[in-house]
């Protein structure tokens, strides 16, 4: 508990490991603010291509019910 490591830190004991969950920052990425920051650090042409491919592809869209299709321009696919 977040108490109990307070506690800890107050005594001078320092944790020896501290461990965040980073993965729900994943599903708020915006696909452009990607696509910018890999031509930044030199990922470009066929590389930057393939990538922007996976991120924009009809498997990139989601439908639920009888709605209409919702392309998705935030997040991370799955497994990539």
């Amino acid at each position: 508990e977040i108490v109990d490591l307070y506690s800890e830190i107050d005594m001078g004991n320092v944790p020896f490991n501290i461990f965040i969950d980073l993965s729900k920052a994943f599903d708020c990425l915006n696909h452009n603010i990607i696509f910018e920051k890999l031509q930044q650090y030199v990922i470009r042409g066929k590389s930057h291509d393939l990538i922007k491919i996976i991120f924009t592809t009809e498997a990139n869209v989601s439908k639920v019910t009888k709605s209409n299709l919702l392309n998705l321009s935030t997040g991370v696919p799955q497994g990539s």
